[in-house]
């Protein structure tokens, strides 16, 4: 059976079935290092791969609200969006980051088919320790993307409800007090202590 994708630019309803097309996929891949997997895959095989790469996609809670008309039922593009840097996101369009991530992710389909049915998971706690002293950081979970890539982490994660790039810390074995927030002030004994890239109160 021959697989059909009808990208979301320039249609209209409910026709769309992948956030772009295998032309434009195959040019972000012709300079992307290690896309041995899109290249040495068949025209269907990157055809599904696109499908269920927009599939896990619109499976995700976003941020925003759907803009249905007089586009697609896809989740994107949406309103009511920003991004990383706190711009609004526009909602006739899907934001860059949002269409390399389904590329990536469509990539890592190729490399792995069974990341669609691996359940989010993993750590999001790292620690770094030297001699008494520990320091350990921590992130919010990123939910269902969790079980994704790093690098369609790093693009999605920014849109995804209630998304949060906040990172703390705790240092054990020493007897300076970290803080998880940062802390905005005109206090000359509030310094920044670069050894751990945490604020400390110094006496």
């Amino acid at each position: 059976m021959t697989v059909t994708v009808t990208a979301w630019a320039g249609t209209s309803g409910a026709a769309a079935n992948s956030y772009n097309t295998v032309a434009n996929a195959t040019l972000y891949f012709a300079g992307r290092l290690g896309a041995d997997a899109w290249t040495d895959a068949t025209t269907d095989q990157q055809k599904q791969s696109l499908i269920s790469s927009t599939r896990m996609i619109d499976r995700q809670r976003w941020a925003g609200t759907q803009v249905v008309y007089p586009y697609s039922e896809l989740a994107w593009p949406r309103s009511g969006v920003t991004d990383k840097y706190g711009n609004a996101v526009a909602s006739d369009a899907l934001p860059d980051d949002l269409t390399t991530g389904f590329y990536e992710l469509a990539l890592s389909l190729l490399e792995d088919e069974a990341i669609q049915d691996t359940p989010a998971g993993g750590s999001n706690t790292r620690r770094v320790k030297a001699g008494s002293v520990e320091v350990e950081f921590f992130r919010p979970t990123l939910g269902a993307l969790g079980r994704f890539p790093q690098v369609v982490q790093e693009l999605l994660s920014q849109f995804l409800a209630g998304a949060s790039s906040a990172v703390g810390g705790i240092v054990s074995g020493d007897d300076r007090v970290s803080y998880f927030d940062i802390i905005v002030s005109d206090d000359p004994d509030v310094a920044v202590d670069n050894t751990f890239g945490m604020l400390d109160v110094l006496p």
